[in-house]
């Protein structure tokens, strides 16, 4: 059974030796690794791989490594293993446990009496990390759990009496330890599975036994032995680790002689069969799979990075031939290769068959593409010669001179109307037997240069030329170019959706009905095809590019993959030599290999990045003061200068990994891609910012994880909104108390200033009352002298009741209007008696109740009524009529007082002599200060018999 199972594994391996190449690169010391002997490669959470060496620690991002030894301030120099607890790195040396953060170390430390085993290991269930330790003193071993800096011993009591405990791992929440005593395993934690499954463990040999090469499966938690070979040691110290999978070598495994792969695809490496890698190292110690699919290995001889990218290269070292121009698979074991001044050359089975390289005596030079021809044959373009044909059941060889002066430089088979198109400035149409049936001339401003490429759109063919891109009508034979003057196009191709792509000398052209793309600008592209899955293929001398057709048009978004060296692609010449055969591979001849692809194998995986700041930090005065935390930091106004170093995570391809970043509330938009990982920003002004920054391969930002610290730029005082504030409270304040003494001095002027009016109403007020009584006492004598006692008494009575009105009213500064009226209306029948009725008058109020409400000086219409009474109904022959008419309006009442006297042109000399002086200039004055107003509040109108007064008085 041990036999069978021993010839199973190595049927494997020879499966696996006869399998295609992969694709390799070492790093070394020469590229800052620190030791070129590696033990162990593990991948932390960020995507960092991290290296154990002799020397000491590396962590490596694809590019750069950085190192940590003991001048670094590891405790020790050896590192046996490590593992991850978030970001913190557990590094077991000789006799303790430092752990790194934030590139910082820090030394755990462990007990005097307990030192680590020789084959430590990490697992992690819920949290915790579990080592194991042995006791100096009983022998006894323990398992630590590691977490908060604390080092507690775990499960001592289960391992109670147990001697040389190997290893122990963690898959699916089960913590397993296995023995090398009787091969005994144990669960000490365990947790419901998730799915399944049987699990295999690959353990290596212990110290005791020279070679042991064990393979065991796990089933209802006992260890049954599957593969045993003492004389193969298994090296690899990933082995510890549990594969859990439904095939049984599902594995990465190695040793000092064979380094076996296996995942979807089957690979095997083995010393002295298959040179190209195993040349470089000896022993395989560690083999991990990083994420995106990379294969790394730890060897005593450095880092070395391995990839299935489904490119295989036909090296001239192998005995292929360079400079190739052309290509043509017949089979799977029959390749055909033209080469430049050597003709046509078949290898079988990578050994040179055949030869063709002169016909009539004179060497021919194949130019490309080679096409499939009608039959089981191929067609080569050679020049003056015309078009070769080999038939390839015949095993002969035909020349097809289409043209004599033509020479024929390109052919290209049209599957549609089934015949082959060639030359050189002119076109040659040949049916299936090899015989002409058209020649197309091309129109005179393409003859000079010449076509090297061909494809067809519906009625249409379209030819790549030296210096535009030719449209050809089929039934028509109508001509035109497609305006792309003095661009070299070297090949052509039309996709599913009828659009064009052309290679040139400036990039790839998309041309569909609508507009015209561009892309790889100032690439030389030599080459360009597109195979039945829509995929497109186009190359340069350096590269080789991908797109997914689909992809863009579901998207609308260009993802362009580019192979180089770093994967497989070493180059190819500068011809439009693509062949895809009937299986959908392509075959690329070049200047120093020729190479075949396989699409479905190609690594076209396209890592999302993540990015992360390394180093933030505020420049100000010489004193760089660093950023300690992610939340917001506070910087003063004078801290204006910041840097921040920034880093990614691509194994891949970190060579093509660009940066993008923006400072967002100083600027909106990104930079421009730049390979640079810092940046300095100076003079910044306050307020509220956030560092961000992205980092993509291909231009893909879009999808590109940010990192992002924030912080913010303190104003200084005198522009903060508190110190706004208090100067808006400040001023506010400084205008309040201003009004108030400003309102303090006005009371106190207006207190002043109604003292004096009060006081001047007064003396305004003392000179009415001689005036009215006076001319009062006249009237009355008057009646006397005449001895008409009836009308003396009258007129004293009336007088009486009049003065009594006044004597209560003149001391008052106002009375109300009403009251004013009363008065006046006594003073016009005090005067009817004194003129014997000789006048009539009436008083009319639009509004009685504000009469009553209003207030005015007393004694305020009564020079005007006494002017109309005495001098406007003096001498009349006819009956006087006074009128007294008041209204009131929204901030005055209008008083208008109209008489039918003689008006003031018959008296104006004794009115302005006599009552104008002291009882209208007084009223007038009396007026002008109770309104308030300078302006005048009388005027005085004449009419053509008689005067009207309009007096003004502002409501208070």
């Amino acid at each position: 059974m041990k036999k069978i199972q021993f010839l199973l594994l190595f049927q494997f391996l020879i499966y696996f030796a006869n399998s295609q190449e992969l694709g390799y690169k070492i790093f070394t010391t020469d590229d800052g690794l620190i030791s070129n002997q590696v033990w162990y490669i593990r991948q932390d959470p960020k995507g960092f791989l991290w290296l154990a060496t002799p020397e000491g620690i590396s962590r490596f991002d694809g590019r750069n490594f950085k190192n940590y030894s003991k001048k670094d301030g590891l405790t020790g120099s050896q590192v046996w293993d490590f593992g991850f607890f978030g970001d913190t790195v557990f590094v077991l040396l000789n006799s303790t446990i430092d752990i790194i953060v934030n590139s910082k170390i820090i030394n755990y430390g462990i007990s005097d009496t307990l030192k680590l085993t020789d084959d430590n290991n990490f697992s992690f269930i819920k949290g915790s990390i579990y080592i194991s330790v042995e006791s100096k003193n009983t022998g006894r071993f323990y398992f630590y759990n590691v977490n908060s800096r604390k080092v507690d011993p775990k499960f001592d009591n289960v391992l109670d009496g147990i001697i040389n405990a190997q290893n122990f791992v963690n898959i699916d929440n089960k913590l397993f330890i296995s023995y090398n005593e009787g091969n005994k395993f144990n669960i000490l934690h365990e947790v419901i599975l998730d799915n399944n499954g049987s699990y295999y463990l690959v353990k290596p040999s212990p110290s005791t036994i020279s070679y042991n090469y064990l393979l065991s499966k796990i089933s209802d938690n006992k260890p049954i032995k599957i593969i045993q070979n003492k004389k193969k040691a298994i090296l690899d110290r990933n082995m510890n680790f549990f594969f859990k999978n439904q095939k049984l070598f599902n594995l990465r495994i190695g040793n000092n002689e064979h380094l076996v792969i296996k995942d979807e695809f089957i690979y095997h490496y083995a010393r002295g069969k298959i040179t190209a890698i195993n040349e470089n190292f000896y022993n395989t110690f560690c083999i991990t799979q990083a994420i995106g699919g990379s294969i790394w290995v730890a060897t005593d001889k450095g880092l070395v990075r391995i990839f299935h990218n489904g490119i295989y290269n036909f090296l001239p070292k192998n005995g292929y031939p360079e400079n190739a121009w052309c290509i043509f698979p017949q089979d799977s074991n029959n390749l055909w290769f033209g080469v430049y001044n050597k003709g046509v050359l078949g290898y079988n089975n990578g050994k040179l068959k055949t030869k063709i390289d002169e016909y009539e005596g004179q060497g021919i030079n194949p130019y490309p593409p080679i096409s499939r021809g009608f039959y089981d044959d191929m067609v080569v373009p050679t020049g003056n010669k015309g078009l070769m044909v080999y038939n390839f059941r015949k095993n002969n060889y035909k020349f097809v001179k289409c043209n004599p002066t033509e020479d024929t430089y390109f052919s290209w088979k049209d599957t549609i109307s089934n015949r082959i198109l060639t030359g050189r400035n002119c076109l040659f149409y040949l049916d299936t037997n090899y015989i002409l049936q058209k020649i197309v001339r091309i129109n005179e401003n393409t003859r000079l240069f010449r076509i090297n490429g061909a494809t067809r759109r519906g009625d249409y063919y379209y030819f790549s030329s030296g210096n535009n891109i030719h449209e050809l009508h089929i039934k028509t034979l109508k001509q035109r170019e497609l305006g792309f003057n003095n661009i070299r196009f070297n090949s052509i191709s039309c996709d599913y959706k009828g659009n064009l792509w052309a290679a040139s000398d400036v990039g790839i052209y998309l041309m569909t009905a609508k507009d015209t793309l561009s892309w790889l600008n100032d690439d030389h592209i030599w080459a360009l095809r597109i195979d039945k899955n829509n995929r497109l293929y186009a190359v340069s001398k350096n590269a080789l590019y991908f797109i997914d057709i689909n992809k863009l048009y579901k998207t609308g978004k260009v993802e362009i993959h580019i192979i180089t060296e770093d994967q497989g692609f070493y180059g190819a010449g500068e011809q439009d030599a693509f062949f895809i055969d009937d299986d959908g591979k392509v075959w690329l001849p070049g200047a120093k290999n020729s190479i075949s692809i396989d699409p479905d194998r190609l690594d076209l995986y396209i890592p999302r990045l993540k990015s992360y700041i390394s180093k933030a930090e505020c420049i100000s005065n010489n004193i760089i003061t660093p950023f300690e935390t992610n939340n917001i930091i506070h910087f003063k106004h004078t801290q204006k200068d910041f840097y921040f170093e920034f880093e990614t995570v691509c194994l891949k391809h970190p060579e093509k990994v660009l940066f993008q970043y923006r400072l967002k509330g100083y600027e909106e938009e990104w930079s421009e891609p730049v390979k640079p990982n810092n940046i300095r920003y100076t003079n910044i002004p306050p307020g509220n910012y956030e560092f961000q920054v992205r980092a993509a391969i291909y231009g893909q930002f879009d999808d590109a994880i940010m990192a992002t610290i924030p912080f913010y730029i303190n104003s200084p005082f005198w522009k903060k909104t508190w110190f706004f504030i208090f100067l808006i409270i400040l001023f506010a304040l400084s205008i309040f108390f201003a009004i108030r003494i400003r309102i303090g001095k006005l009371r106190n002027q207006f207190a002043l200033s109604e003292k004096l009016n009060k006081l001047e109403l007064e003396v305004l007020q003392m000179q009415i009352r001689p005036h009215f009584i006076g001319n009062s006492l006249e009237l009355i004598k008057s009646f006397m002298l005449e001895d008409n006692k009836l009308k003396s008494v009258e007129a004293i009575n009336s007088f009486g009741k009049m003065l009594r009105d006044v004597t209560q009213n003149i001391n008052q500064p106002y009375i109300t209007l009403k009251e004013e009226i009363e008065i006046i209306e006594n003073f016009i029948i005090f005067h009817r008696i004194r003129f014997k009725d000789s006048f009539d008058y009436n008083i009319i109020a639009s509004d009685i109740n504000s009469l009553n409400s209003m207030e005015v000086p007393p004694l305020i219409l009564q020079p005007f009524v006494e002017n109309s009474i005495i001098h406007g109904f003096k001498s009349l022959d006819y009956k006087g009529l006074l009128t007294i008419d008041i209204t009131c309006s929204n901030n005055y009442f209008l008083i208008i007082i109209i008489d039918n006297g003689q008006g003031r042109k018959t008296n104006l000399q004794q009115f302005n002599n006599e009552h104008k002086s002291i009882g209208v200039n007084n009223a007038i004055e009396r007026l002008k200060i109770f309104n308030q107003n300078p302006e005048i509040p009388v005027k005085i109108i004449d009419l053509d018999q008689g005067t009207k007064i309009e007096i003004k008085i502002y409501i208070k």
